[in-house]
């Protein structure tokens, strides 16, 4: 089979603009919030804590929210995670956002929240956060598969 060399350089272009679309969220240390946002206009942070006391930060919801910057991704804007431990000692710089409970999910326009979801998601929750995100910040996003996305666990 003769592939010419324009194929080769469209699949070659196709691989790294699908990974850029595609890439996971950021992890940003939480005293470099500010400065993340001050360079760019459009984010999605997921505030938790890899502590395994914090009940509600639950690898599901990493990874859900990894599923909805996959889903989410359009030009400018940007996922990220800001995490520290214990998780109820929140950093100065995070208290400054309204930061009080884990885990939050905060959109940010120019440094400002427009938007915010509160706790472990329901899959109809990440929904309303994913139709959140397409209003604020527009472009078309494909709705989040039920079997990534989970049901929060039941605690007594």
């Amino acid at each position: 089979m003769y592939l010419s060399i324009y194929k080769i350089v469209s699949f070659v272009l196709l691989f790294f603009v699908a990974g850029a679309a595609f890439a996971d969220p950021m992890l940003v240390p939480a005293d470099e919030l500010p400065n993340f946002l001050a360079k760019h206009d459009k984010a999605v942070v997921l505030f938790t804590s890899p502590d395994p006391k914090c009940v509600f930060c639950t690898e599901g919801m990493r990874k859900n929210f990894t599923v909805l910057s996959h889903h989410g991704a359009r030009q400018g804007l940007v996922y990220a995670v800001t995490q520290w431990s214990p998780w109820q000692n929140l950093p100065p710089v995070i208290q400054r956002y309204g930061i009080n409970l884990l885990p939050q999910i905060v959109l940010f326009r120019n440094g400002k929240e427009v938007g915010k979801s509160v706790g472990y998601l329901k899959v109809e929750e990440w929904r309303a956060l994913e139709a959140k995100v397409q209003t604020e910040f527009g472009g078309v996003t494909n709705a989040a598969p039920k079997t990534i996305l989970r049901e929060a666990p039941q605690f007594p």
